[in-house]
């Protein structure tokens, strides 16, 4: 990649450029790269390449091209345009300022049009881009990181994935606790939000709980009350057999698999561990 040739012979900005000009179009980011025996994505390899460039040179590297994405998201604003189109300009300038405010605004787009997963989606990305241009110090407005958090939370309670908001509370707790999320300019109650969370989980522990009952009362009704009762043992030739299969092994010569007569041990204890039904008869074949 002539990112990583650039960057050799000193010059990061030509770097950047290189790895801009990957990100920005969408044939060349779908290809796949290959090193090797092994491939990867463009799209995913030209961005760890930026990531490494950036965290090394600082984010002036990447200045130009954040003005150039602030003016193509006002374009967008500007045309009203559709979710597919902010979720382009996110993925073409994801080191930018303006990458989280596309992802917010395609997660609005698709939240309008009731696609309930691609705005979870959308949302999800807007905060990893959030939180990795934080890390390689771009400044990211603390009230759109605080949108993003906040509406995903509220989205993934609406639809009751109680792990995935859960998940996301401890992150929020952990890697992000000067922030309060926000959903529409609303504060959101961390602490109500996870009450609710663990009513709602014991509320499906007791629901999956009283379906395990009524199917064993169904079983029962079929089989007979005494049915369940009875205890579920193995017959005695069965135990048997697994106790001589034991046994066998462990008289086994560890170090070539051989039966332990050619290791110096009788073959009559093994004869004798199997099962009456298997013991050899004087003078059959091994």
């Amino acid at each position: 990649m002539r990112a990583a040739l650039h960057d050799r012979l000193g010059r990061p900005a030509r770097a950047v450029a290189d790895c801009q000009a990957v990100l920005a179009d969408p044939d060349l980011s779908r290809a796949s790269w290959s090193r090797g025996v092994s491939s990867v994505r463009a799209e995913l390899h030209a961005l760890a390449e930026l990531d490494r460039l950036l965290d090394q040179g600082g984010p002036s590297l990447y200045a130009p091209f954040a003005r150039r994405a602030e003016a193509e998201l006002a374009s967008l604003e500007a045309e009203q345009a559709d979710a597919a189109a902010y979720e382009a300009l996110a993925r073409a300038y994801p080191r930018s300022p303006a990458s989280p405010a596309a992802w917010l605004a395609a997660a609005a787009g698709h939240d309008a049009e009731g696609r309930i997963l691609p705005a979870d989606r959308a949302l999800a990305r807007g905060i990893e881009t959030a939180d990795a241009c934080l890390a390689l110090g771009v400044p990211i407005d603390p009230t759109l990181f605080a949108e993003l958090l906040g509406r995903r939370l509220t989205g993934l309670v609406a639809s009751n994935r109680l792990d995935a908001a859960a998940l996301l509370i401890r992150q929020i707790e952990s890697r992000w606790p000067g922030v309060a999320p926000t959903a529409r300019g609303e504060r959101v109650d961390r602490d109500a939000t996870a009450a609710l969370l663990r009513s709602r989980a014991d509320a499906r522990s007791a629901r999956n709980h009283r379906r395990r009952a009524d199917r064993q009362r169904r079983r029962a009704a079929r089989l007979g009350a005494d049915a369940l009762d009875r205890p579920q043992r193995r017959s005695r030739a069965r135990d048997g057999v697994m106790m001589y299969r034991a046994r066998r092994r462990r008289a086994l010569d560890p170090r070539r698999g051989r039966p332990a007569r050619r290791a110096g041990v009788d073959r009559a204890v093994l004869d004798q561990a199997r099962p009456p039904a298997l013991r050899r008869r004087p003078g059959a074949a091994v």
